[in-house]
């Protein structure tokens, strides 16, 4: 009687925590649905240049460390078990095959020997809370086009990863937001091309500061107010500030940000010269 009382905890025990952990698959798939929302709504606001995916349940590490740790002097290579183990089955389904002993069903999903995994049963069996408890996340991958090719974030370079954060921060967040110098590793297409129409696209509803040193942000960028700051070296003020098509703020933007007039009109002779007109 004893041992069936026993078994009978232990049955409903189980059948909580089972249910318990289809409650907390719910709520990783409603969470890994309102991360994909917001995914393709970035892909679609800011394609085909940037591109942002979700992939389910694809972070498993915390899952396999847990695996790792129950395996640890079972004279396994238990870090490459533990890794083929979770990206195999879930928490709750390892765990149930190593209560039940049933060793054959972990063979077969992890692709390993019989011996091996009924090895990995004997020594995983004390381990189980910590195993079903184990946290799993979704995979967030931001990537750019490059070319014909999407480059993901860990191939990028410092100013590609600046090419693909910086229209997503815009895009994603839209309390005022106060930026320094957005164009440090940004080339001028990618300016132009991309940044600027986040910018504007963020104008009617949202403020936004930015601190630059490139002409083409405030200009292309249409910016309601034009603060020119100088310094006379031990402190800064404020030189000129007015509206961006004011004559004072023209002439701020020619002078510190161009180069100066001469300067801009030598370069705007030089495009004439050398690229071919295109009729309007």
């Amino acid at each position: 009687e004893l041992i069936n009382a026993r078994d009978a905890v232990k049955g409903e025990r189980r059948a909580r925590r089972d249910a318990l952990y289809e409650e907390v698959d719910r709520l990783r798939e409603a969470r890994f649905q309102s991360r994909k929302v917001i995914a393709d709504t970035l892909s679609r606001a800011l394609g085909p240049t940037i591109r942002v995916r979700v992939t389910k349940s694809a972070d498993t590490t915390a899952y396999g460390e847990a695996i790792a740790s129950a395996l640890r002097g079972s004279g396994l290579q238990y870090n490459r078990l533990s890794a083929v183990v979770a990206t195999a089955m879930s928490p709750l389904e390892f765990v149930s095959a190593v209560e039940e002993g049933d060793f054959t069903s972990i063979a077969e999903f992890a692709s390993i020997s019989p011996e091996r995994a009924a090895t990995a049963v004997a020594s995983a069996r004390n381990h189980t809370p910590d195993i079903v408890a184990a946290s799993i996340g979704d995979v967030v991958e931001m990537e750019l086009l490059d070319g014909q090719q999407y480059k993901r974030t860990g191939e990028m370079s410092i100013g590609q990863r600046c090419t693909v954060v910086l229209p997503i921060l815009l895009e994603s967040h839209p309390e005022m937001l106060l930026i320094d110098q957005p164009e440090d590793n940004l080339d001028n297409a990618f300016i132009t091309g991309t940044l600027i129409k986040t910018l504007q696209a963020r104008r009617p509803t949202n403020q936004l500061i930015v601190a630059s040193h490139n002409a083409n942000i405030p200009v292309l960028g249409e910016a309601q107010r034009v603060i020119l700051l100088d310094s006379d070296g031990s402190r800064a003020f404020v030189r000129h500030s007015g509206p961006l098509d004011s004559p004072e703020t023209v002439e701020a933007v020619t002078t510190v940000m161009e180069g100066g007039l001469e300067a801009f009109r030598l370069r705007s002779r030089f495009y004439e010269q050398v690229l071919p007109v295109t009729p309007r």
